[in-house]
């Protein structure tokens, strides 16, 4: 998924979308959560940052269709919830393992992420996640 689309400094990222959960943490990513209203559904994050969003073509659409299309079908249940900081609340899955695995398909070594702020200083948590952020440009927020 693209954040921001083709403007100078968007990113993109791999993105398992939970539309259950939207139910659950819509209101709160709604009102605090930017990438929220930038239209990014509620998902776990498979890697992030991807690729510049200029560099996302058919061919690259194309590999990660054939490197994901063996990868199997998985349940999982939301049912941890912690905090990155005092800033992001978080629903993560008890069974890391498939996240974990999708996120090795994509980044092996050979393929690094390209390192941000926000993915190396933000938040420390290499655990598969959905986050929301609880703050606002005035200070923290009830969630």
């Amino acid at each position: 998924m693209s954040h921001g689309g083709d403007l100078p400094g968007s990113e993109s990222a791999l993105l398992v979308l939970v539309p259950a959960a939207d139910p659950v943490v819509g209101l709160h990513r709604d009102r605090l959560d930017l990438s929220a209203r930038d239209g990014v559904p509620a998902h776990l994050t498979v890697l992030y940052p991807f690729l510049p969003p200029e560099r996302i073509g058919p061919g690259e659409l194309a590999s990660l269709a054939r490197l994901f299309t063996g990868f199997p079908a998985f349940g999982f249940t939301l049912d941890r919830v912690g905090w990155f900081g005092d800033a992001v609340a978080w629903l993560g899955p008890a069974n890391e393992a498939p996240f974990r695995a999708l996120t090795g398909l994509a980044a092996p070594p050979t393929r690094p992420a390209r390192p941000t702020a926000a993915s190396t200083t933000r938040w420390s948590r290499t655990s598969p996640s959905a986050t929301s952020e609880a703050r606002t440009p005035s200070g923290p927020q009830p969630i």
